[in-house]
């Protein structure tokens, strides 16, 4: 696939390597890059990035989302499709630009995988998707077109506090740790207990059984996962690669309610869930490790190997050390406790970052992104029993998280795109390459 992966720097920097067909990489150019590069345009503005299929969003500090790369269908959120000045043949925006109406007052942002849509999370209440609107993904009461401006998401009551969008389909948590989805419905990932196109929502809807209690939210191609207050995760969808974690053979039926991941019904701090039809998951433990489970054709699960699995497996070399993950279509990273990053997975167009095009069953370095002397706390009090206020101040002109190194490129957070359909959940001052708890890293790190 045509993968990228962009990360946050401590400085509110961004840098993106992979693949760069359409502008993604926000440098200027359409030239691939297997390590990182800066993005033009945003002088040190960023607290989280998000990237969907050829193209990338920031949220700045001052609440502001801007996008760049492909813009055939109004990805990029402006009312326009205009091209890169003829430097390809096709809408995009080469450096980033300004959505519509978003100039302030987000607290996160979402880019779908497979699809082409992306949501803003407000900071005032509700929710507002834009681009393609496919099986209801924009959740404006439609299910047909697209909307190059953002829309209002129908159904939402109260405030909401995280958000993660796939493909076809994206799911919130409210502040009092429920659950609300909409868009595809195919293989029961909006987990109001249907399955089956029919079954699609353009409203947000209920789940079955997490009307409180969650705390973070992660979204695949086709499966979606929670996490809870306990530590605990649940997923739900399409199990075909034993995405869903509960031990069951490939292949199974979907489960169109939530079920219990095998091992992890305590322990876990952010959770992952990557892939667009052959899926897979991962989390992150208390004690810094990562895990993850399902397809595992060009090594995302990182153990190794190219073998899937149904079960929870430790990741090479991440017992501990990490303080949050990221899943794509086909790769993985990690940020650690010293502001390095690790990538594992397929790399072709050097969306790993290694500097190579080479698979990697287990994590290698990302290049030039240097670390700090000092390590980040573990993360030991991620989880809570009281769901915590509204996202209201999540930005802010200064953030403490995000102060310039003496030397080097801190990764505070990643993000990654492709063809194959990448999962994006965005998080303020770090990882977002494949739909973290940016929620949960809130509560870990007590901001």
């Amino acid at each position: 696939g045509n993968g990228h992966t962009c990360a946050v720097a401590r400085n509110g920097a961004v840098w993106c390597w992979g693949n760069n067909t359409a502008g993604q990489l926000g440098d200027g150019t359409t030239t691939n890059r297997s390590t990182p590069v800066e993005v033009t345009s945003l002088g040190g503005e960023a607290v989280a990035v998000a990237t969907g299929v050829n193209y990338s969003c920031a949220l700045t500090s001052a609440g502001a989302v801007k996008c760049w790369g492909y813009n055939r269908s109004g990805q990029l959120g402006n009312n326009s499709t205009d091209s890169c000045e003829g430097k390809v043949d096709f809408p995009c925006s080469l450096t980033p630009i300004q959505v519509s109406g978003l100039e302030s007052g987000v607290t996160a942002v979402a880019a779908g995988p497979g699809g082409f849509h992306t949501c803003a999370l407000i900071a005032t209440g509700g929710i507002k998707c834009w681009v393609l609107n496919s099986s209801g993904a924009l959740g404006d009461g439609t299910d047909r077109g697209s909307s190059t401006t953002p829309v209002d998401v129908v159904g939402l009551e109260g405030s909401f506090s995280a958000i993660a969008a796939a493909d076809e389909h994206t799911c919130a948590v409210s502040t009092v740790g429920a659950v609300k989805c909409w868009g595809k419905n195919i293989y029961g990932e909006l987990g109001d207990g249907t399955s089956g196109i029919e079954s699609s929502r353009s409203t947000a809807g209920d789940m079955v059984g997490l009307q409180s209690g969650v705390i973070g939210i992660a979204v695949g191609g086709d499966h979606t996962c929670a996490l809870t207050d306990g530590g605990g995760v649940k997923c739900w969808g399409k199990n075909t690669n034993g995405q869903l974690g509960n031990g069951a053979p490939s292949g199974t039926n979907p489960n169109p309610t939530p079920i219990d991941v095998v091992g992890l019904n305590s322990g876990v701090v952010a959770i992952a869930a990557g892939g667009a039809f052959k899926g897979y998951t991962c989390a992150l433990t208390t004690s810094g490790g990562v895990k993850c489970w399902g397809f595992n054709g060009q090594g995302q699960v990182g153990d190794g190997t190219n073998t899937g699995t149904a079960s929870p497996m430790d990741v090479v070399g991440l017992t501990d050390g990490i303080v949050d993950i990221a899943a794509g279509g086909q790769h993985t990273c990690a940020v650690t406790a010293t502001g390095g990053a690790k990538c594992w997975g397929n790399n072709h167009s050097g969306r790993l970052g290694d500097g190579t095009t080479t698979n990697r069953t287990t994590p290698v370095d990302v290049v030039g992104l240097k670390t700090d002397e000092t390590p980040k706390p573990a993360a030991t009090s991620t989880v809570s029993p009281t769901p915590q206020p509204a996202a209201t101040s999540t930005v802010s002109p200064t953030v403490a998280a995000l102060v310039p190194p003496a030397t080097g490129r801190n990764s505070e957070g990643v993000s990654g795109g492709s063809t194959h359909g990448w999962f994006i959940g965005a998080l303020a001052a770090t990882l977002s390459l494949g739909g973290v708890a940016w929620y949960a890293r809130r509560l870990r790190d007590g901001t």
